[in-house]
């Protein structure tokens, strides 16, 4: 909870400690073990996650990549692979839409046939919203966690 409530903000171990009333190297002992495992990494600097803002917005070479290739390249300058849910919705992030606007963007791209769905037949859309807003909202989080969004 303490670096959910910072995030996309530094926090040092110091301060981690003192927010979670522990000792600094009580908390930093279980992360030498992952980073030994190289299963976390260690930048010299910050990378540049973001939450999305209230008109969400990818970079234009993500939505470049995720209109014609299977991946998006990260701020590491790793490949990401996006699957037809991401890519329609980065390309819908230009930061000209609302959350709700993306939702009914999204849907449109369903109607139309070019996004579709795992069930047999679009359900109605009064069940399709809600659960594709909270579909969007969860993407929207991942994609800032990646640091592809950029507002």
């Amino acid at each position: 909870a303490a670096l959910g409530e910072r995030w996309p903000e530094l926090a040092s171990p110091a301060a981690l400690a003192a927010a979670l009333g522990r000792d600094e190297a009580e908390l930093l002992a279980p992360l030498e073990i992952l980073v030994e495992d190289q299963r976390v990494q260690l930048r010299p600097r910050r990378l540049p996650a973001c939450r999305a803002g209230e008109r969400p917005r990818a970079a234009v070479l993500s939505r470049f990549e995720a209109a014609h290739l299977p991946f998006v390249t990260t701020p590491m300058h790793e490949h990401a692979p996006v699957d037809a849910f991401h890519a329609a919705l980065i390309g819908h992030l230009d930061g000209q839409h609302t959350r709700a606007e993306l939702v009914e963007l999204l849907i449109g791209d369903i109607a139309a046939g070019n996004l579709r769905l795992a069930a047999e037949s679009m359900p109605p859309v009064d069940e399709l919203r809600p659960a594709l807003a909270r579909t969007v909202e969860a993407a929207l989080q991942r994609l800032g966690l990646a640091g592809l969004m950029v507002g």
